[in-house]
């Protein structure tokens, strides 16, 4: 599982750069590009900016895990502090 990775993927399907991304977070556009360069599993980053991160992209902490480009129907969607299985994804 690769969790940085799947934070740049979901950011860019958001249509946020580094910058906004890192902004959005309070965090520098350097802390954002090591977090989705290095990050290999969430043992690695605070939970309380792990739960912002997911919040910022209107994603579970699951859906950041589980993301796979080839399985986007498994990701589970925040929507309206309700957690739903979808087939589709809703980027707002």
């Amino acid at each position: 599982m690769h969790i940085g990775r799947n934070v740049s993927k979901l950011r860019d399907l958001k249509g946020l750069k580094q910058d906004e991304f890192a902004q959005l977070l309070g965090i520098s556009q350097q802390a954002v590009s090591r977090l989705e360069n290095k990050l290999e599993n969430k043992k690695e980053i605070d939970d309380d900016m792990l739960h912002k991160i997911a919040e910022k992209l209107d994603v579970t902490l699951e859906g950041i895990k589980q993301f796979s480009p080839d399985r986007l129907s498994t990701l589970l969607i925040r929507e309206e502090n309700m957690f739903m299985s979808t087939n589709y994804i809703c980027i707002r």
